[in-house]
């Protein structure tokens, strides 16, 4: 079990990451900050961090073709 102390240390290394690399996928976030996807999305529920979610058909920064 976390505390709100926990939930808000974790969410703010998080935020500092995502700040310093906004296209950093969820996968690899959960990768460096040695967590899981369901720890991120409680904190999301929380609100303390906010995820981007994306879309099927977005297209991604890397090449401009359509998924």
């Amino acid at each position: 079990m976390y505390t709100k102390l926990d939930d808000w240390r974790h969410a703010h290394k998080v935020n500092e990451l995502l700040r310093s690399n906004p296209s950093m996928t969820q996968k690899e976030l959960c990768k460096l900050m040695i967590t899981n996807f369901h720890r991120l999305k409680y904190l999301e529920q929380q609100g303390l961090i906010k995820l981007r979610r994306r879309v099927y058909g977005q297209r991604t920064k890397k090449s401009n073709t359509q998924i």
